[in-house]
């Protein structure tokens, strides 16, 4: 097992193990390259994962007052994500990259780590963070802000959202939140701009870009899709898609369509 600092020639590596090689990720695998190279190595750090010589795994992070993810604190380190390819994980290698996130905080001069981690998940579960000494500090819906302290210092703390949802009378509503630290988001936001054209102006797509730390601040999170106000898996496929705006478009329809009027035999009003 061996683990290493992200370099600028090895980007290509940490975006494969996100999203493979899948044909149709072309714009989300540029956005993400170019959001790697305008932070690494301050403002975002990667390390990754070997094991016999075979790319197994990574883990990414960012100074918490840089983090995309809608969380505050200070002199701490934020991870974003960790993932480790089916067959190499059990192996120990996530505990080992949590272990050079710690090495790396303590470099920086950071007293803890966060993570947000999601209960039931089969990606970034919170079984797997309170296994690594973490501990669960905020909660919003199912997902819980968790925090490792390594030396005294005030746990971090969710972002409260002031995120308005999109209501256009008489159409279906859809708000994009996205990023381009995930490419799965700009993937989101390909597909619904796409299969909404199918249901012509009966759809009304708005796009919000959280790049910027401030977008992010002002809608409490960087990523998420919103139908007339509720929440919709940001990762959904393309029929998923469809099915979802099939159903709100025909209820539009049924709420439409005139009732018929009862008419009333004229002996029963003379």
């Amino acid at each position: 097992m061996k683990i290493i600092g992200l370099t600028p020639d090895r980007i290509d590596d940490t975006i494969s193990l996100c999203i493979g090689s899948k044909p149709g990720f072309e714009q989300a695998r540029e956005d993400k390259r170019r959001w790697l190279e305008e932070r690494l190595p301050n403002r975002v750090g990667v390390k990754l994962a070997y094991f016999d010589d075979s790319l197994a795994g990574m883990i990414e992070f960012a100074p918490i007052e840089d983090t995309p993810f809608p969380v505050v604190g200070k002199h701490l380190l934020h991870i974003h994500c960790i993932w480790i390819l089916p067959k190499f994980q059990k192996l120990g290698l996530g505990k080992e990259l949590v272990r050079s996130v710690v090495n790396e905080a303590r470099i920086r001069g950071r007293r803890g780590i966060s993570v947000i981690a999601h209960d039931g998940a089969f990606f970034m579960p919170i079984s797997f963070f309170t296994n690594q000494k973490f501990r669960t500090i905020d909660r919003r819906g199912h997902s819980e802000l968790m925090w490792r302290e390594l030396e005294a210092s005030n746990p971090p703390k969710f972002i409260n959202s002031n995120f308005s949802p999109t209501v256009t009378s008489g159409k279906v509503a859809v708000d994009v939140l996205y990023c381009s630290q995930c490419p799965w988001t700009v993937k989101s936001r390909e597909r619904i701009t796409r299969i909404s054209r199918e249901f012509g102006s009966e759809v009304k797509v708005r796009m919000v870009r959280t790049d910027d730390r401030g977008t992010m601040e002002d809608t409490g999170d960087l990523k998420g899709v919103y139908v007339n106000g509720q929440d919709f898996f940001f990762a959904a496929t393309e029929d998923d898609i469809r099915k979802m705006l099939t159903a709100r478009t025909n209820q539009l329809h049924s709420l439409t369509v005139p009732r018929p009027t009862s008419i009333v035999p004229k002996s029963k009003i003379e």
